[in-house]
């Protein structure tokens, strides 16, 4: 696993080699990146479930300004931390469930431009942060979410009121969801 464009471009990212642990692949990174790519310059990134910290360290490596990477596991922790490290960049490693990391975002007023929700697919946690992200209002106005999930031709989310799916991706057994608030004149 590597860091595919930017700055860092081509630096190997450790990570776990657990079943439990699944990073997202480059063959997944270069379109959702592509996808995303004007949200990133100066953004404050949020990594929750965020494994090896492989996508928030690709949004560094392409501009952010800063990446905050929230993984439960003590194992992920050590090894984004590690790979924060090897790069340098702004971030922090919080090492908590999301529950407490998101109540704790609130209780700090903190906001994110961009937020990668990539939970463990059997847990189907989706729905339930989406929603505990816009009750706690921690997602700028102009700002995305990017929530990865096994792909299911009858997927659907049932989205907070202002926020829509505006693209929606499937890469193998991979499903993509791209959300943003719904913009003022379609309301």
């Amino acid at each position: 696993m590597r860091i595919i464009a930017g700055k860092y471009k081509g630096r190997v990212l450790k990570s776990l080699e657990r079943i439990e642990v699944r990073p997202t692949l480059d063959r997944i990174k270069q379109p959702l990146f592509s996808i995303i790519q004007f949200y990133i310059p100066h953004s404050i990134v949020l990594d929750l479930f965020s494994g090896s910290g492989a996508l928030g360290l690709e949004a560094l490596s392409r501009g952010a300004d800063e990446a905050v990477f929230v993984d439960k596991n003590k194992d992920c922790c050590l090894v984004t931390e590690n790979n924060v490290k090897m790069i340098g960049e702004n971030s922090t490693v919080l090492c908590k469930d999301y529950a407490s990391a998101l109540m704790n975002f609130k209780a700090k007023n903190k906001k994110f431009d961009i937020i990668f929700l990539d939970p463990p697919y059997a847990l189907n946690l989706g729905q339930p942060v989406i929603e505990k992200i816009a009750e706690y209002k921690l997602l700028n106005e102009d700002g995305i979410i990017v929530y990865e999930h096994l792909y299911d031709k009858n997927f659907k989310l049932k989205l907070p009121k202002r926020l829509e799916v505006y693209d929606s991706r499937k890469y193998g057994i991979v499903g993509i969801e791209f959300v943003r608030f719904i913009l003022d004149n379609k309301i």
